[in-house]
């Protein structure tokens, strides 16, 4: 037994006594041990690893971060097509591809629709597109114009004059004519297939009188001297086919064995109408004979001075001598229109690839000869070019081409014909003569894309810029530029922001006022006016752009850092330390900054995305890094394809925002994983 005193709470001494009995053991049928924790020893870094992997969304941001920054480091190293040196034009522009041609979706085709189709040329209007390339054509139904285009035929030629606009006499005549050259006596039969419906509703019919003019001589002047035969004597109206044997109606008349040329004309009055129009139309004029003694070959020179398509008729001009073809129907005054041509629209799928890539004709030298022998490919006769004795007066090789293609990697191949036929694909060789000696110069049908270098023919499942780059390989070398160019910028900045915030916000008073006024005065400067006077200065390159990016880029940093240290330099545990004798750098460096080491982070993780859109944002002023590949000058280049190609600015538009997203969330993940009041929460 014990006696316990104590005091109560007015201070009397108050007595108790304690017995053993008042006491009972609650375990006194075991004994009692120490026991190990239950929980595992961690560090703070363990603890915010542990939190970070807790926001699943910073997780995601984090694996997103990663795969970019390896595509970045990986694919430009392993990728076939270098996008660093020199450009492509021959593969510029091409379509995203990664199936198979024609399957209409990501085929690397372009789409074309209202193409004019020329069914009697069988091709596309322009003669750009090679039909064996061509996919899903769609063709529409005959369509008919009054206007002449090209790919349109047939129609009705029609000659329209109003009097009002011409002569406002009432005898006023006027005259078409139609030259063509027979140099035989062979009988020609001049066939004029007259046009016998009303046109237009504002059109009236004139009337007409058919007449030769025989000449002397081809291609006649003003002045040449002719006799003129009138066929019809009056004013006729009698539309429809007419035929008229030249040989035996007109030869007799004129006193002549022999047509040198003629001239048939037409010659029309108008209408008394001055309100409406006169017009004469014809589907044809035709040149033909029965003749016996007529060749074949005088035959289709009457074929190719007959008219038969009104639509090409009307779309025919001078030539370069001034010369008008000699099928041409010429009017000494009026329009000239067609009326009814049919065409076709079309629309389809085209490979371009097949069309850059595929079979060529192109100039080799005798380096490419050379080169193709010593890789085994082929074998090849050589040819002294300074024997002048296998050339022509064009320098044109007029001996035997003896090679032979030895491996399918060889350019140059041998093709077939529709008949079996083995066409060479050296199909000629030329010498070239170069101050004192001679080169050879071969034309050859080659595989384009192994001319180029390749080895199959190539896909760009992006597509390609318009320097002929592959968009996914130039992306990520553009991501690598950036990326490299953020983190460096970002750790420097970080770094003096740091420090001039730590100074600030620690040391405070006067050292803060001086250093807070400098920052004010560097953060009033606008950053394009920076980044000029840095380029006029030191130039454009990546230093430059780096440095001006240091100059103002560290006092966001500086705020936060020094707001933060205002912040936890008063707290308890901070003084305590400074009374137990810490100084300066260790309570800086391990009592406050980790402290406020999340907030920070977070600041200096959003500032690689910030820069990278800096350096964007200045790319389209003209101030990016011109010359590098760098995503500014990348979405700068293609912006103006944004309605054509849009994958060029979409790709790395995607790219970038899914950098400025993962950053977002990353930093937050890490500002919750730094904060050290969090340490051990859940």
């Amino acid at each position: 037994m014990s006696e316990f005193k104590y005091l109560d709470e007015k201070g009397n001494e108050i007595s108790v006594d304690i017995k053993n009995e008042d006491f009972n053991f609650l375990q006194d049928h075991q004994r009692i041990y120490d026991e190990k924790f239950q929980t595992k020893t961690t560090t703070f870094l363990k603890d915010a690893f542990k939190r970070f992997c807790r926001n699943k969304s910073s997780v995601v941001a984090a694996f997103i971060i990663g795969i970019l920054v390896l595509c970045s480091i990986f694919v430009p190293l392993f990728s076939p097509y270098d996008v660093s040196k020199t450009t492509y034009p021959y593969q510029a522009l091409l379509q995203p591809k990664l199936f198979k041609a024609g399957t209409g979706f990501w085929d690397g085709t372009d789409h074309y629709s209202n193409q004019v189709y020329d069914v009697v040329e069988d091709e596309v209007v322009g003669g750009s597109f090679v039909k064996d390339y061509m996919y899903n054509v769609k063709y529409s139904e005959n369509l008919y114009t009054d206007k002449a285009i090209v790919g349109a035929h047939g129609g009705t030629l029609v000659i329209a004059q109003n009097r009002a606009a011409a002569y406002a006499g009432e005898t006023a005549s006027y005259y078409n004519y139609y030259f063509f050259d027979i140099t035989s006596n062979v009988p020609v039969v001049f066939t004029v297939d007259f046009n016998d419906k009303k046109l237009y509703e504002e059109l009236s019919f004139a009337k007409y009188k058919l007449y030769v003019e025989a000449y002397t001589e081809s291609n006649p002047s003003a002045n040449s001297e002719s006799t003129r035969y009138y066929i019809d004597t009056e004013w006729s109206e009698n539309y429809g086919v007419r035929s008229v044997n030249l040989a035996t109606e007109v030869l007799a008349k004129i006193g002549k064995t022999e047509l040198k040329n003629v001239r048939v004309g037409i010659e029309y009055q108008l209408s008394q109408d001055t309100k409406k129009y006169s017009y004469l139309g014809f589907d044809s004029i035709k040149l033909t004979t029965d003749s016996q003694n007529a060749t074949p070959e005088y035959k289709e020179q009457l074929a190719t001075l007959s008219i038969t398509d009104a639509n090409v008729q009307v779309l025919q001009t001078r030539n370069d001598q001034g010369f008008y073809p000699n099928s041409f129907w010429y009017i000494t005054s009026g329009e000239r229109r067609v009326n009814q041509a049919i065409y076709k629209l079309v629309e389809f799928d085209y490979d371009k690839y097949a069309q850059q890539f595929g079979s060529r004709s192109v100039e080799l030298t005798s380096t490419n000869i050379q080169t193709y022998i010593d890789n085994g490919w082929m074998t090849f006769e050589s040819i002294d070019a300074n024997n002048s004795a296998l050339f022509d007066e064009n320098g044109r090789y007029i001996g035997e081409i003896n090679y032979k293609i030895l491996d399918d990697r060889c350019p140059i191949y041998d093709e077939v014909d529709d008949n079996g036929n083995v066409v060479p694909g050296i199909k000629s060789i030329t010498r070239i003569r170069i101050n004192d000696s001679y080169i050879l110069a071969y034309n050859a049908q080659v595989q384009y894309y192994k001319y180029v270098g390749y080895s199959s023919m190539p896909i760009f499942i992006l597509g390609t810029t318009e320097a002929g780059y592959d968009l996914f390989t130039l992306a990520f070398f553009a991501l690598r530029t950036s990326l490299s160019l953020a983190i460096l910028v970002s750790a420097v900045n970080f770094m003096i922001g740091l420090v001039w915030g730590s100074i600030c916000g620690y040391f405070g008073g006067n050292i803060d006022l001086v250093m807070e006024r400098i920052k004010d005065i560097l953060s009033g400067m606008p950053f394009i006016v920076v980044v000029t006077l840095c380029i006029l200065h030191l130039g454009n390159n990546v230093l430059t752009f780096g440095i001006a990016l240091c100059l103002t880029g560290w006092i966001g940093t500086a705020s936060r850092t020094r707001t933060q240290f205002y912040r936890f330099r008063g707290r308890e545990y901070v003084l305590a330390s400074r009374t137990l004798g810490a100084s300066n750098t260790r309570l800086i460096f391990r009592h406050i900054l980790p402290n406020a080491l999340g907030t920070i982070v977070t600041g200096a993780v959003l500032m690689i995305p910030s820069v990278i859109f800096s350096e964007a944002t200045l790319a389209y002023l003209n101030l990016g890094l011109q010359g590098s590949a760098s995503f500014g000058v990348l979405l700068s280049d293609n912006q103006k394809y944004l309605s054509t190609l849009p994958v060029l600015i979409i790709f790395p538009a995607v790219i970038i925002s899914l950098l400025m997203i993962s950053f977002n969330l990353f930093g937050n993940g890490l500002r919750d994983a730094l904060n050290p009041s969090l340490k051990g929460s859940d």
